[in-house]
Parts: structure tokens; C-alpha cells; sequence
């Protein structure tokens, strides 16, 4: 209640040079000693809550990552009018951290900061105006008062610039290159986390490296580090990330585990990335069973990454046994409609998964999920096993107990021919479901389709691709 008839109150933009006055902090990059903001705020120092506030949120200076600490130094700094806290305590509410979302409390408390011309409350205006948070949207407003604020020397808005610079946004250009030198300028006068993880990025992947020296290198890992030891979890997830490509896997997967837990998207798609994907991101072993690389992609796929592979992941962590929250047909089709709308794919396995899995299931369509198989035997034979036992999922009565029968069959040989004596339990154990549909005509029925190659021969394949056409599908 405080803070909101603090807000009511009319106020003036501040005379003179924007920051002007401004005591200096990790808000523009020259922290003060760690010691020294202790004992002020245990004083009753309203600006050194909010520094204390900024350490935290940050990792500096051995303050640990605490949202709930965060939201209550820079509140009891902003009771007392301090611009620095009034900042610190809009983006709580913008974002929600350590309290419940609030958009317009967020805005007004930006305006306040701004007001008397703290350069960070500058920056959370803009904030405000570029993304329409608590306020109507004004791009134009925005980019100027972010402007203003990195001229004034918040270091996060330089950093925004250098993220605009990288994506060639709201008028800025240049591309990675010119990103990766801001990110270097910003390192070499303050210590910016962003810039850190930026450069960190560099490091990670060798690109672009012969502009950085071996002492900026080392600025940068340390800075990373304290923020990763004080729990920030970004910066945790970077950080185990560059750990794990450097030869120090053992110690970078578990802390990359521990800052993709936050569910951040961008911190889950490293761990996803890191136990599941190209050649290259299997340098770093795994970091999990199914499990755990299903959940964090359906959290990378939530916090906004939409790779080819990942979105597909999503699509099977819906569909298969791995557990209690797995089976979700609804979300599996929405995502495999992702992959059909944004990469023009569809796989034939999961897709017809989808189609026979008969638990809740509103796509229920088993004539179709049995082509979507068949075309998955045609194009993987050695899947047969693990089709097959999916497979069985579909109603005998549905799809015809001989064509499930020789289905399986084919699946149960080709097990035994790769000798695995997983996959043969597992298509024996369907095969004792379609047992009670058999009569002596099913399966000879079932003996024919076997002896004329089904599912894998020419003939089989051509018909089910013609079903799935006509069912709305494209397959070439």
C-alpha cells in the first residue's frame, strides 16, 4: 500500500543530464565491495538494499540467486523513494519474480525511477514501451529511451542494443560479428553478465574467437562463474554448457541439469541439446534417459524453441511410455502440426502412432494409423520391432486381426534376425492381445499378407500411400 500511494503522487522529470548524480553500482558495471552493501543494508541504507538487490539478481560478489530476496530488499528501497530500488522492484513485477505479476505496477514504478533519473528505471521504460507491458505499445518510444538509458551507462541497455544488433532489430545492424565486439566493448569497462554469457557463447562454439584475448577469456569464465555459483540459473546452464564442450563434461551436465530446472526455455534447450541432437552435441554423452530429454524439451518448445528435432520430441513425449504425464494425444497433434506447417515433415512413426493409440484419444483413426505404419516399415524396416509393438496398440477389431497379426509378425522376425531379445518380448506380448480374434481363416489370411511381404513390399507401400493422400496428407 505504500508503494502504491507513493506512485499516486505526482512527480517531474529530474533537470539535468540523465544519470547525472547517480551513485555508481553493478548498475552501470562498477559494483561496489560485497562487504560494504551488507552492512549498509543491515544499516537501514535504502541504496544499498537496492544494491544488495542487484547482486542478487545478477550473482555478484558472492550474493546467492534468491527471487524472494530480491523482490523484498528492492521493496524496502523503494518505500524510501530510491530510484535504484524503484527499478529493480518494476521488473519483479513485470515479470512477476518474487511476487505475482503485476504489468501497470511494474510501468508506474518505472516511471518513478525514471523520473528522477535513474538510468535503469530509464531502461524498464523502455522496456515498457517496446513490448506494450502496463502501458499502450510505442516502438519508437522505446528504442529512444533505451538509447538514452545506454548512453547513460546501464549496462543492461547496452546489452540490449548489442541483442538488436545481433538480430538486426529496431533499426540496428551488424549482425553477430558486431554483437560479439559490443559484447567485448561492455566487458572491457563493466561486468556484464549478458556480455559475459555472450562472449561465453563465443567461447563455447570457437567463433568469431580472435577477437577476444586470453585475459578477457578469463574475465568473462570468472564472471559466469560467480553468477552460476551464487545459482543464477541462465547463467548455469551457459555455464555447464561451455564446461561440457571443453573437456569437463563430468562437471558441466550437472550443473546444466540444475539451471534447466528453472524451466526456462532457453536454459532447457541446452540441456535438451546436450543430451539429444546432432554429432557434434554428442561430444557430451547424455544427460539423461527418455525422461528427462522429453521434459526438457516440452519446456524449451514452451519457453519458444521450435527446432526440427526438438518439436518432434515434443510430438513422441506425448505419445510414448515414459511416464505418468507422457500420454497427451491432443499436444502431440498440435505439435506435429508445427512440424508439417513450419518444416514440411511428417513422420510417418509418430504420426501413426497417433493415430492407434486408443486411450482417450480423440484422433482415434486406426485404418490411418495403420498406413502411417506401413509407411514407417517401408521407409525404417530395422523399427519393425519397436512399430510393431506400438502398433498393437490400435483395436484388432479395428484394423482386421489378420493384417495386425502379420504386422507383428514381420516385427517378431525381424527382432529375432537382429537377435534382441527386448524388442521380441515386446512384440510377443501384443501379439498375445490380437491371439483371441484368430480363427483358422484370419490366419490364413494373415499367412499370405506374410508370404507376400507385408508390410514392407512395393505393393503395400503404394497403398497405404495413396490412403494417407486421400486423407488429406501430402506424401511424395
Amino acid at each position: 500500500q505504500m508503494i502504491l500511494r507513493m506512485l499516486l503522487c505526482p512527480f517531474f522529470w529530474v533537470s539535468g543530464a540523465l544519470g547525472e548524480g547517480v551513485p555508481d553500482g553493478l548498475w552501470n558495471g562498477k559494483p561496489l565491495a560485497t562487504s560494504g552493501v551488507i552492512s549498509g543494508v543491515e544499516a537501514g541504507d535504502a541504496q544499498m538494499m537496492a544494491e544488495y538487490a542487484y547482486c542478487s539478481r545478477h550473482g555478484w560478489g558472492g550474493v546467492s540467486y534468491d527471487e524472494d530476496q530480491i523482490f523484498f530488499e528492492a521493496a524496502k528501497s523503494a518505500v524510501l523513494d530510491n530510484p535504484l530500488g524503484q527499478a529493480i522492484l518494476s521488473r519483479c513485477y513485470l515479470i512477476g519474480q518474487g511476487v505475482e505479476k503485476n504489468q501497470a505496477h511494474g510501468f508506474r514504478l518505472a516511471e518513478r525511477s525514471a523520473a528522477q533519473g535513474h538510468p535503469l528505471g530509464v531502461k524498464n521504460l523502455a522496456n515498457c514501451y517496446l513490448e506494450g507491458l502496463g502501458v499502450e505499445k510505442d516502438v519508437n518510444k522505446g528504442i529512444a529511451l533505451q538509447k538514452e538509458a545506454a548512453a547513460a551507462g546501464s549496462v543492461i541497455a547496452r546489452e540490449n542494443l548489442m541483442r538488436w544488433t545481433e538480430r538486426e532489430s529496431n533499426g540496428f545492424s551488424g549482425g553477430k560479428a558486431a554483437a560479439n565486439q559490443l559484447a567485448v566493448d561492455i566487458l572491457n569497462d563493466s561486468h556484464g553478465i549478458y556480455a559475459a554469457i555472450k562472449i561465453l557463447k563465443v567461447m563455447s562454439y570457437d567463433e568469431d574467437d580472435e577477437i577476444l584475448t586470453e585475459e578477457l577469456k578469463a574475465a568473462t569464465l570468472a564472471r559466469a562463474e560467480m553468477a552460476a555459483e551464487a545459482g543464477v540459473p541462465y547463467v548455469m546452464a551457459r555455464v555447464g554448457y561451455y564446461y561440457a564442450f571443453n573437456n569437463r563434461r563430468d562437471e558441466g551436465i550437472p550443473i546444466l541439469i540444475q539451471g534447466a530446472k528453472s524451466g526456462g526455455g532457453e536454459e532447457s534447450y541446452l540441456a535438451y541439446y546436450a543430451s539429444y541432437g546432432g554429432t557434434d552435441s554428442r561430444k557430451l554423452g547424455t544427460v539423461g534417459d527418455y525422461a528427462t530429454r522429453y521434459r526438457f524439451s516440452r519446456a524449451a518448445y514452451v519457453g519458444g524453441w521450435k527446432s526440427k528435432n526438438l518439436v518432434w520430441d515434443v510430438a513422441k513425449s506425448y505419445l510414448y511410455n515414459w511416464g505418468p504425464e507422457a500420454w497427451q494425444p491432443a499436444l502431440a497433434a498440435e505439435a506435429l502440426q508445427v512440424l508439417s506447417d513450419s518444416y514440411d515433415f511428417i513422420p510417418f512413426e509418430t504420426t501413426g502412432l497417433l493415430y492407434v493409440s486408443q486411450e482417450n484419444n480423440p484422433h482415434y483413426n486406426p485404418t490411418l494409423g495403420e498406413a502411417f505404419l506401413i509407411l514407417a516399415a517401408g521407409k525404417e524396416p530395422n523399427r519393425l520391432p519397436q512399430i510393431g509393438y506400438y502398433y498393437g496398440r490400435a483395436s484388432a477389431e479395428d484394423v482386421g486381426p489378420a493384417r495386425l497379426w502379420a504386422y507383428l509378425k514381420a516385427a517378431e522376425q525381424k527382432a529375432i534376425d537382429r537377435k534382441n531379445q527386448a524388442y521380441i518380448g515386446w512384440v510377443r506380448e501384443q501379439l498375445k492381445f490380437v491371439e483371441p480374434y484368430l480363427d483358422d481363416d484370419t490366419l490364413q489370411e494373415a499367412d499370405e499378407l506374410i508370404g507376400a511381404g507385408f508390410p514392407e513390399a512395393e505393393v503395400y507401400q503404394e497403398e497405404a500411400k495413396k490412403f494417407v493422400n486421400e486423407s488429406g496428407y501430402a506424401i511424395e
